[in-house]
């Protein structure tokens, strides 16, 4: 039974890895609490990714949609 999921527990198992590896190369190049980091990543990472960084108290993330020019735009 096991054999019948092999790629979705690879592909799932990359997918997690992938998701901690983004969130420990952030804490790897934030030096100070006074950092600011823009990160640019696929909307399938956002979540797990911006959750981590929530979770470890030590990050406040924040939508960059406040800060870019939308009108006129449609918003999903």
């Amino acid at each position: 039974m096991g054999a019948q999921y092999q790629e979705v527990n690879w592909l799932s198992h990359f997918w997690y890895a992938r998701n901690l590896k983004i969130f420990v190369n952030l804490t790897r190049i934030t030096e100070s609490n006074d950092d600011q980091i823009l990160l640019i990543i696929g909307a399938g990472y956002v979540f797990p990714v911006q959750q981590y960084l929530e979770n470890s108290g030590n990050y406040i993330v924040e939508s960059p949609l406040k800060y870019l020019k939308t009108e006129g735009m449609q918003t999903p």
